[in-house]
């Protein structure tokens, strides 16, 4: 997680973002992920955070369905 500067990358995002963190993420934090949600919102960048309660890093299937038809309906 170190060898990626995404704190310092939000500023530049010119598209809206949608990020994906698992509650239960051994590999990369939870707190990381607010921390690029904080980021966003403080940098009036568009778009949406899905915190998936029982997934690790790499989130089931099934998991991921319900976020990407909420994606799909904005």
């Amino acid at each position: 997680p170190n060898d990626y500067r995404n704190l310092e990358e939000v500023p530049r995002l010119t598209s809206p973002y949608i990020l994906i963190h698992g509650a239960r993420d051994q590999v990369v934090p939870a707190g990381m992920g607010e921390q690029l949600h904080r980021a966003a919102q403080g940098a009036g960048r568009s778009g949406a955070t899905f915190i998936l309660r029982d997934q690790d890093h790499w989130p089931a299937g099934e998991a991921l369905l319900p976020v990407f038809e909420t994606v799909r309906q904005r």
